[in-house]
């Protein structure tokens, strides 16, 4: 017979196992010091377990957007939620409630906050967020593996293009969702594959402007590279040579999810592949043996001229993550 103390064993060894599963790392988060601290069992951290509480059950979060704000007065905190465009609202709502058990231990008594996943943003501070652009805390990352020295500056016009054409997809988006998601033939035969998206409570310039404002800092991180990401707190942009987000579910021309006023109209995107053989070159930079299907992208071969330690923001999840102006 089974001693009790092996199946206590065993079942706590599977309880921390599942939880390691069910809350993943941050990409990055970042606790705001200057904004001040909280004390344990205090008003404001109430109000803040609440708003985070809140983020289970609020409605608002089917359009893969949360904001709320608890409390009154200097004990008052606000809260902020954004959702990949392209993910479903179970997945939306697992991804914040994971960003939110977790940020309050990163940062457990700054009252302003931020963490982001792959598929969702959480931030809360303690003065209003809605409708304000913002662009620091920012980071960005990029893919190790290069475009063909022979190919750059064809691949880089197609992205230009491309980026350009989901930007107005974007900012042209209703009040639920700024979002845009495509793809653009490249050189080789590959298929190019990005997607932006800003904070739908931002104004179509906000949106605009914050785009633009990141498209400027792809040279910095990821110029000549076959993926990258501009991430700021009301806008982001990726791109990857391979298709990284769900088509099925991504977000129509008009940039919006279906609404309860017209949930009959359906958002679909038909995406023709044509993946032909890649032909490998020499790589100007020592990263053999990186893969195009690594959904992590690796930051452990910083550039000198990528980033400096006077930028450097902190360590993230996986690697140290670099500010730009």
């Amino acid at each position: 017979m089974v001693s009790s103390r092996l199946v206590f064993f065993v079942s706590a060894i599977f309880i921390l196992t599942a939880q390691a599963v069910a809350r993943p790392d941050f990409l990055y988060n970042f606790c705001e010091l200057e904004k001040g601290n909280y004390t344990s069992n205090s008003t404001y951290q109430a109000n803040l377990n609440d708003l985070l509480f809140s983020l289970s059950s609020n409605t608002e979060i089917d359009h893969g957007f949360y904001h709320s704000s608890h409390g009154q007065n200097s004990d008052r905190v606000y809260g902020i939620g954004l959702c990949r465009g392209d993910i479903n609202v179970n997945v939306c709502r697992g991804c914040l409630n994971n960003a939110a058990s977790l940020l309050t231990e990163r940062c457990p008594n700054q009252k302003e906050a931020i963490g982001w996943y792959d598929e969702c943003m959480l931030r809360y501070s303690n003065r209003s967020l809605l409708g304000v652009m913002e662009t620091f805390p920012s980071f960005y990352m990029w893919n190790p593996s290069n475009v063909s020295v022979y190919y750059v500056n064809q691949f880089n016009q197609v992205l230009r293009t491309l980026l350009e054409s989901l930007r107005s997809e974007a900012v042209a988006g209703g009040p639920d969702l700024k979002f845009a998601a495509g793809n653009a033939t490249a050189p080789m035969f590959q298929t190019l594959y990005a997607l932006v998206q800003c904070t739908p409570d931002l104004s179509e310039l906000d949106c605009n402007n914050c785009l633009a404002g990141a498209f400027q800092n792809i040279p910095l991180c990821c110029d000549g590279k076959q993926g990258g990401r501009v991430i700021r707190p009301s806008c982001n942009i990726r791109f990857e040579i391979y298709q990284f987000y769900n088509p099925t579910t991504a977000a129509s021309p008009r940039s919006r999810r279906p609404t309860n006023t017209d949930n009959k109209r359906e958002a679909s995107m038909v995406l023709s592949i044509s993946m032909g053989v890649y032909l490998s070159v020499k790589r100007l930079r020592n990263n053999d043996g990186a893969t195009n299907e690594s959904t992590r992208i690796e930051l452990e071969s910083l550039q000198v001229d990528r980033g400096s330690e006077s930028n450097k923001l902190g360590q993230g999840g996986y690697s140290a993550i670099y500010k730009y102006a």
